[in-house]
């Protein structure tokens, strides 16, 4: 009767075991379900693609004004002379051919573009800089830059 009574103890503990199991199991699905589904609903803002290149996009954003502004870093060892800038999605396209704005080593500068409007989600745009520097002119560098706007 005593072995009995040691079984079932043993039979009740794995029931519990098994049963916490099963809710910890269910909370953790619909945890990973609600992150999921907030993080993707989120406008984040992102540049990728321009580390470790000569210029980078370090900082962006629209003004008042629907224009797109770009901190634009150099991280040549010569200073770098930007000519051009431009986005591009879906065939669309907003660029500012006449920027010449030369950037000391490590400096920032701000460059705008124009042809840019808020949106309500979160779109990739093809970025292309073209700088010259070190005696050499018409370079490129192309990255992607993620934000809530879209070209005109």
């Amino acid at each position: 009767m005593e072995k009995l009574f040691r079984q079932r103890k043993g039979q009740s503990a794995i029931e519990y075991l098994t049963t916490y199991g099963w809710m910890l199991l269910v909370i953790a699905i619909v945890g990973g379900a609600i992150f999921t589904t907030v993080q993707g609903n989120s406008n984040l803002s992102s540049v990728t693609g321009f580390q470790g290149e000569d210029v980078q996009i370090t900082n962006f954003g629209l003004d008042s004004s629907d224009n797109l502004q770009m901190e634009i870093r150099a991280q040549t060892s010569e200073q770098a002379t930007i000519r051009e800038v431009i986005l591009s999605n879906d065939g669309n396209s907003a660029s500012n051919t006449s920027v010449d704005k030369t950037i000391d080593v490590g400096e920032t500068k701000t460059v705008t573009l124009t042809g840019v409007s808020s949106d309500s989600v979160s779109n990739d745009f093809d970025v292309e800089i073209v700088y010259d520097t070190g005696g050499l002119s018409n370079l490129t560098v192309n990255g992607t830059m993620t934000g809530s706007f879209t070209v005109q």
